[in-house]
């Protein structure tokens, strides 16, 4: 009984539920002839009393001839009411005559497009973000501080800001596509020490915030008083250096050459002046710097440890400017002004060395001292020069030129006479002399000729004819005289002249477009091809007393290699900026003496905002790399080469993943963290024992490498100090076939704990105190840990030394202090006076650079016995420096 009620009860609310739809589905036959729109409507409820209502008001004056047979009620209202504005609504049981809604029409959009510039000098200004206030959109200028945002027709209100200037607001009442420069005034008060953070409010809203940092060039770290980018980029989580910055730089377990070093976008092959000391880069010429270690954005290729892209500045469009420094290291001088009534502007920056002023007298008292005669000299110089002409509204050229270059010179002379009482009574004398001339030059050239062209507000292009060039020069000439003037006079002489020359070079076309369709969608892509050019080394040596002169079989080569590459790459703003998203892919070959490479390189990166002061991010990145740096002496030096992937070795290659996070609040603080593993193949490397003289393809040797770690830092900014401190626990390892017999071995800069401590402190608007502490584990490097004495027969006993394990030794812990005080100069007039007072590794740390093993003879019981012992090499004791800037 209890089955057949609820069976009942569901019929019974079946049937309602079903005439709820009857009344638009009976069927009905009717005709109208020339009958009122009002009346038809009345004699339709009379015939079919349907829950129909409407209102007599809204009804229009028509005429109404028409016939239905066994029609529903629905295609009756329909042939009624059309041609109206009329439609028929159901409401729950009832029918509803109403007028119809207007499909809502969606507001206009247009762009806002322009650059973003400097109010003072009109300097565009790179990765400046840009906030649509009343609209929560945000966007950023591009490498040459351009910027487009799709915006809704209506008032606007426009945000910029950049670090280190005064934000500025302003309002458009959008009715078509609108091109603005926004000008921004530089903050002085606002100008910190270095800038590791992205550099704009909007987190959310940028590219920097999947990718990388960007630093500002106004005030850099300084070693002996020279503000240094390379100290700068070392102060970052992951990134490593040598003793004092010898070596040059190493990010997340990469080598030197897997650094991609990008001036004006065109790659240069040596960014170290004495071997790592000073980089190449003039502070004064610097506009921004953008470091990025992992998550590689599709349109850069080519290395697999990091990016380093410098774009210099343009010039100032709106006065003559210029300004001068002079140290104990280098003086400076840059001079920059407008062009055609601002159409353009022009800047050329030059560095030169004043440190031979120094080191010439020091060599000369020291070479005295070991009866010698003679000195060594080092200077090193850069040149910046860069020219900017707007054609029209929507175009622009561009020319940069780098060139700079490292001298070295060490020559002397000796002499030594030997008298021996013979057996027979007699007297044996004899006059020895040497005279030696070391001469080492090596530099680079950059140029860079661009056109960007706006062709349309969502549209942005380049187009970059690019040359690069490095040259190493090396000569040495020896010539030594026995002269045996008893028991009778005879001569003995030589004279050897020895020269080495390598280098690398590269000319080609890229180009490079940015579009912008819509609020939330930005694209990159472009490609570019280039032709290489590798002298890996060509020895020359001569024998001018007569001897054999010549070169081995393989030092002239010069190799010739073509690339193409192609990028596509999108960056995605999800949920109104909750979810960030950047994928793209990058496609390169290389061609080298008929052998051909190809390279598919995925890249991927997201970052997700589930808060306002957090951000998560991730990237997974796969990198390929044609050319190769082979290195013996871990001491950048110019006997490193550069050599390519040819059918002997292939291209390197790596994958990188990525995670992390970051945390920032208003009150300037900022913490993050990420957490990374890498894995390195087809890494090269020369064998064990072979050195930059010998055959290099050859000599080398193909192996794996593995990296993984996780790097902090944690800081806080404001207008009064600034500090910061970065922490990086990692693990590097390498293996190759005929390196350490096959077995895996720590990597040289596998630097298990990495700590930097970063203070500023402003006094007032013209005093700043800075400190810079570095803490970091021991270089791992090899020792003999014994010796064995093996007898061939008819030569005298072989001393042989087993090192063991590679790398199975540490330095001990590297640690530094430097402290610096700034002075700016209270000035009545437009000149700017700046003094500054440091003190390099303050507290006379003796960091040994390396340690070698030398030998002493003791007399013991009438017999000269060898004794061997480890000695430290140290290089850079405490050190003054003090630099007098003027600016105007």
């Amino acid at each position: 009984m209890g089955h057949r009620i609820l069976l009942f009860l569901f019929f019974v609310s079946f049937g309602f539920s079903g005439w709820a739809q009857l009344p638009l589905n009976q069927r009905v036959t009717i005709a109208f002839a020339d009958e009122p729109l009002e009346q038809a409507l009345y004699r339709l409820l009379d015939e079919t009393r349907a829950p129909l209502f409407f209102s007599n008001a809204i009804l229009p004056q028509k005429t109404i001839r028409a016939a239905f047979r066994n029609k529903s009620l629905r295609e009756v209202l329909a042939g009624l009411l059309a041609g109206t504005d009329l439609e028929v609504r159901q409401v729950q049981e009832d029918l509803v005559i109403v007028r119809k809604v207007p499909p809502l029409i969606p507001p206009p959009t247009y762009t806002i497009s322009g650059y973003i510039e400097d109010y003072e000098s009109g300097e565009t200004l790179v990765s400046a973000s840009l906030l649509v206030a009343n609209r929560q959109q945000g966007v950023s200028s591009n490498d040459y501080g351009f910027f487009s945002a799709s915006v809704t027709e209506g008032p606007v209100t426009l945000v910029a800001s950049y670090l280190g200037y005064s934000t500025l607001s302003t309002q458009l009442n959008l009715r078509q596509d609108t091109f603005i420069r926004l000008r921004l005034r530089p903050d002085l008060t606002l100008l910190t020490e270095v800038i590791i953070t992205a550099n704009d409010s909007l987190r959310s809203n940028t590219r920097d915030d999947l990718f990388g940092f960007n630093l500002s060039a106004y005030d850099l770290p300084r070693f002996g008083g020279e503000r240094d980018l390379q100290r700068s980029l070392q102060l970052n989580p992951g990134v490593q250096t040598g003793t004092d910055g010898v070596g040059g730089i190493f990010v997340r377990g990469g080598d030197a050459g897997h650094n991609l070093v990008l001036i004006d976008g065109v790659p240069v092959y040596n960014i170290n002046h004495a071997a790592g000391l000073l980089s190449i880069f003039n502070n004064s010429a610097l506009k921004s710097v953008r470091l990025i270690k992992g998550g590689f954005p599709a349109r850069y290729g080519g290395r697999l440890a990091s990016v380093i892209d410098v774009r210099t500045r343009d010039g100032n469009r709106q006065r003559l400017a210029g300004e001068g420094e002079i140290g104990l290291l280098s003086a400076r001088a840059t001079l920059e002004g407008p062009l055609d009534s601002a159409r353009g502007a022009f800047l050329v920056s030059g560095r030169w060395s004043v440190i031979n002023a120094f080191l010439e007298p020091y060599v000369r008292r020291y070479k005295a001292s070991r009866g010698e005669t003679g000195a060594s000299r080092f200077s090193f110089y850069d040149f910046h020069a860069k020219l900017n002409y707007d054609l029209g509204p929507r175009d622009r050229l561009l020319f940069s030129f780098y060139q700079g270059g490292d001298v070295f010179r060490n020559f002397g002379s000796r002499q030594d006479s030997a008298y021996l009482l013979l057996n027979n009574g007699g007297i044996f004398q004899s006059n020895y002399s040497e005279q030696y001339d070391e001469n080492s030059q090596w530099g680079n050239r950059v140029g860079a000729l661009r056109w960007n062209h706006i062709v349309n507000p969502q549209l942005f292009a380049n187009l970059t004819v690019a040359y690069s060039q490095l040259d190493v020069d090396l000569t040495y000439e020896n010539h030594d005289t026995l002269a045996v003037l008893l028991p009778r006079n005879t001569i003995s002489s030589h004279w050897h002249l020895n020269r080495y020359r390598s280098g690398i070079g590269e000319i080609g076309l890229k180009a490079d477009l940015d579009w912008i369709p819509t609020e939330g969608w930005t694209h990159h892509f472009g490609g570019a091809l280039m032709h290489h050019t590798f002298r890996p080394g060509a020895l020359e040596f001569r024998d001018l007393s007569g001897g054999e002169s010549g070169s081995p079989p393989w030092v002239n080569r010069q190799i010739n290699a073509a690339s193409a590459t192609a990028y596509w790459e999108t960056e995605q703003r999800l949920s109104g900026g909750v979810w960030m998203l950047n994928y793209g892919l990058h496609a390169a070959a290389w061609q080298v003496e008929r052998q051909m490479y190809s390279s598919l390189q995925p890249r991927f990166a997201a970052a997700w905002h589930p808060a306002q002061r957090w951000t998560w991010r991730g990237s997974l990145s796969r990198m390929t790399q044609f050319v190769h740096l082979l290195t013996s002496s871990n001491l950048a030096l110019p006997t490193d080469i550069w050599v390519p992937s040819t059918k002997e070795i292939r291209p390197e290659n790596a994958w990188q993943v990525t995670l992390g996070g970051e945390w920032a609040n208003l009150q300037g603080w900022q913490f993050s963290w990420e957490a990374y593993y890498k894995w390195m193949n087809n890494l090269v490397t020369y064998a064990e024992g072979s050195s930059f003289l010998n055959d290099w393809e050859q000599s080398t040797t193909t192996g794996s490498g593995k990296a993984r770690g996780i790097d902090f830092s944690l800081g806080r900014m404001s207008k009064a100090n600034q500090w910061q401190i970065s922490y990086s626990l990692a693990w590097a390892e390498r293996r190759f076939p005929l390196v350490n017999l096959g077995n895996p071995y720590p990597f040289k800069y596998d630097r298990r704990h990495d700590l930097k401590v970063l203070a500023k402190q402003n006094i007032g608007n013209r005093l700043s105190l800075q400190a810079t502490w570095l803490f970091s584990t021991g270089l791992a490097f090899s020792l003999p840990i014994e010796a064995y004495t093996v007898q061939f027969p008819g030569i005298p006993p072989v001393v042989v030394l087993d090192y063991g394990g590679k790398n199975q030794f540490r330095l001990p812990q590297y640690h530094r202090l430097d402290l610096g005080l700034t002075w700016v100069i209270p000035s009545q007039n437009r000149w700017e006076h700046q003094l500054y007072l440091g003190l390099y590794n303050a507290y006379n740390r003796q960091n040994p650079l390396y340690y070698q093993l030398r030998s002493t003879f003791d007399l013991v019981e009438g017999q000269v016995r060898e004794r061997k012992a480890l000695e430290k090499v140290n290089l850079l004791p405490r050190l003054p420096a003090i630099n007098y800037l003027l600016r105007f």
